[in-house]
């Protein structure tokens, strides 16, 4: 097993299982099977000598507890965040999806985007905090959506309070909220607004909106609203510039005022192409296009998951199997954040995770090129050829002693 897997299961050796129904070798081999991405249970064991047997690994992930996993994920990046400051980081939230996993876990199901027509499959809501600087988010939460007609369903606004609600109960200071416009309801808005956050949401461009509190006057639409009005120019970290129209307005279904920014391409351009609110008057129209940008560190986090960690996508069919595939890609990255040290890799903060893992692997890969040539008649090589027969290739692995009756028999007949 390689040594900085070994490292990051030390991490979790008291909240992982490690009984009759799953081993220390087992949770390794799992690890192994998203970093060096696998396509099935037994191709894990294929390519990992030292795994158990293809069932050991199944009974592991279906005894898999999550709450107490995620519970220890998030005490390590509580610690990491000890000597920073608060205002280094923001928590953002958004979804994504995880097509076609199994329609016998809750939450299966037909879901819509606004990009597409749908997908099938199940829906996960997240909560990270965004590195501002370095521009990186790590996990702190996650749950599997359910259908409106499933039991145990909640609702956005449920969820994300319960979350606030979570990492204050364990030690999190109150970041500045940034979410999307889909999550905007007013219900919560108002409820951080009570308990004393700072949010920054995306407005939908027909969210109804007006300059005073005068009953009396209509809400409009933004663009009718912030169609006059001073620009500022605004220019981001990636050098591109913007120009933002600030104002004070209300927003319908809000108590309090708000502060609105609409942004556009051009200092002349007639249509903004984004607008953002938030309640505290005092950010200024640039800290808000900043946090709103911020955002989208989830949705690259989102891409490191599915195109490098295989996330979500461990071939079983329990809701144990499914949350593991969730939470050891999550595992992942936080350690390649924070704990750089333990892979051996220098700047990890400012490498993207794809190129982190390519060479990983690449290095991992030749080290074992290396051993197999240095040691032929190895216990476990012999053990990986016997795996790796052609004519078991499309059968279930079965456990060594059997694999070296096998070769016995082989070699006597």
């Amino acid at each position: 097993m390689p040594l900085f897997v070994r490292k990051l299961l030390d991490g979790y050796k008291d909240v992982i299982s490690i009984n009759e129904n799953a081993s220390w070798l087992g949770y390794g081999s799992l690890i192994c099977g998203f970093l060096f991405p696998q396509a099935s249970l037994s191709s894990i064991v294929r390519t990992c000598p030292w795994s158990p047997s293809l069932s050991s690994l199944q009974r592991a992930t279906t005894s898999f507890d999550s709450k107490r996993f995620m519970k220890r994920l998030r005490s390590k990046i509580l610690k990491y965040l000890k000597d920073k400051k608060i205002d280094e980081f923001c928590l953002v939230i958004d979804d994504t999806s995880i097509e076609k996993f199994s329609d016998k876990l809750p939450g299966f199901g037909k879901w819509a985007t606004s990009s597409q027509n749908g997908y099938l499959g199940h829906k996960v809501l997240v909560s990270t905090i965004v590195n501002k600087k370095s521009g990186f988010a790590i996990p702190l939460f996650y749950k599997v959506l359910k259908k409106q007609d499933e039991r145990e369903y909640e609702n956005y606004t449920t969820i994300i309070l319960n979350v606030t609600n979570l990492l204050l109960a364990e030690g999190f200071p109150k970041f500045e909220i940034v979410i999307d416009s889909g999550f905007g309801a007013s219900n919560l808005l108002n409820e951080l607004n009570q308990k004393g956050y700072t949010y920054v949401v995306e407005a939908k461009s027909n969210r109804k909106i007006k300059m005073s509190p005068n009953p009396k006057e209509a809400f409009k639409r933004p663009k009718q609203i912030f169609k006059i009005g001073k620009r500022c120019k605004v220019k981001y970290r990636n050098g591109k510039t913007k120009y933002i129209n600030e104002k004070l307005i209300y927003v319908k279904g809000i108590h309090k005022r708000q502060k609105g920014i609409a942004v556009y391409n051009h200092a002349c351009a007639q249509d903004s192409f984004a607008y953002y609110i938030t309640n505290n008057l005092n950010l200024t129209s640039s800290d808000m296009w900043f946090l709103s940008r911020d955002r989208w560190r989830i949705e690259q986090f989102f891409r490191d998951l599915k195109q490098n960690l295989s996330w979500g996508k461990l071939p079983c069919h329990t809701e144990g199997a499914f949350d593991f595939s969730i939470c050891i890609p999550f595992a992942i990255i936080v350690s390649l954040r924070i704990d750089a040290e333990k892979w051996n890799h220098e700047n990890t903060l400012s490498n993207q995770i794809g190129n982190m893992l390519r060479k990983i692997r690449e290095e991992n890969f030749q080290t074992a090129i290396g051993y197999i040539i240095a040691n032929p008649n190895d216990k476990k090589i012999t053990l990986l050829k016997n795996r790796r027969q052609k004519s078991r290739l499309t059968k279930k692995p079965v456990n060594s002693t059997a694999e070296t009756k096998l070769k016995q028999y082989n070699n006597v007949a």
